[in-house]
């Protein structure tokens, strides 16, 4: 990763006014930067803030309290300056131009000093109904539009807010592709999703917020998980001591750094016993764990 952060948010705060004098604070004292090359999930439950963090980088609002800067610049700057690819939950567009008229107008519009992706739409597919009207289109036709639109030229920064919601299973694989693509180019994406596989699989590290806050920052770590049968009681060897162990009878499953492979390898057969499976920690089984732990002191508490 990069030393130097595209995206800065420091300390970044934003209350609503509602009717009758009423406050509602949407994010508080949010921190964390954007790499490029780099894939950032952000998860957690609605209302969590996620939405409304990505309107603040992309300029679309004003912030309360706390700064944010992108490629150095303010986000209205940043996006007047087209370094910001920001595809919305909800997309909305003018319901009666057909797709290929949208679409070139957009391009006219935008003015690219790089050449579009072309693959990107391709990808999307957005061939197939560039005929039919923007109403006509089915939510996952036109969450394919909204992502051609967002990722169609190069940018610096690509914010997606539930990017494969309505997706078929085949255009959430080319979202991946695409998205891995982009990540080699340099840019820095800022991916939200209830989906924790889906997240685990694509980002680098990964942001849970909660009552608009960064609650945690999750990574992955060079651990695997290994699992085994061996006689009951055994005791681990003082290399693996302190590692996480779970038994049921005579299955273990243990956590150890991926440099310690062998020696439970060798291990489990000084017991007499058998290697099941031995698998890297995913980022998914960090995010699971991670997910129970809050539940569970939810409960305690």
């Amino acid at each position: 990763m990069p030393d130097e952060p595209i995206v800065i948010c420091k300390m970044v705060g934003k209350v609503f006014a509602k009717s009758q004098g009423i406050e509602v604070t949407a994010l508080r004292n949010v921190n964390f930067q954007g790499h490029q090359g780099e894939v950032v999930g952000i998860i957690g439950p609605n209302g969590s803030g996620k939405t409304t963090l990505f309107r603040t980088i992309a300029g679309f609002l004003c912030l309360s309290s706390g700064s944010i800067s992108v490629g150095g610049l303010l986000p209205k700057k940043a996006l007047e300056k087209r370094m910001v690819g920001f595809l919305a939950e909800e997309p909305r567009f003018s319901q009666a131009m057909p797709v290929k008229d949208y679409w070139m107008s957009y391009v006219s519009l935008a003015r690219p000093s790089k050449p579009a992706h072309s693959f990107v739409s391709d990808a999307m597919g957005i061939g197939t109904f560039g005929d039919k009207r923007i109403g006509q289109l089915s939510r996952g036709m036109l969450q394919r539009f909204a992502l051609s639109m967002c990722l169609a030229f190069p940018r610096q920064v690509y914010l997606l807010d539930e990017p494969t919601e309505s997706l078929d299973v085949n255009f959430r694989w080319n979202l991946v592709d695409i998205i891995s693509m982009l990540r080699k180019q340099g840019a820095a994406i800022v991916y939200a999703s209830h989906n924790l596989e889906e997240v685990a699989k694509i980002c680098d590290r990964v942001l849970v917020m909660r009552k608009g806050q960064l609650h945690k920052e999750i990574v992955a770590v060079n651990t695997c998980i290994a699992k085994f049968r061996a006689p009951e009681g055994i005791a681990m060897p003082e290399e693996l001591a302190g590692t996480q162990v779970s038994v049921r009878g005579t299955e273990y499953e243990v956590e150890i750094p991926s440099d310690q492979i062998n020696n439970v390898c060798r291990f489990v057969l000084s017991q007499n016993g058998d290697i099941i499976e031995i698998r890297p920690r995913s980022l998914e089984d960090i995010l699971k764990a991670s997910i129970m732990e809050d539940v569970n002191s939810e409960k305690i508490m």
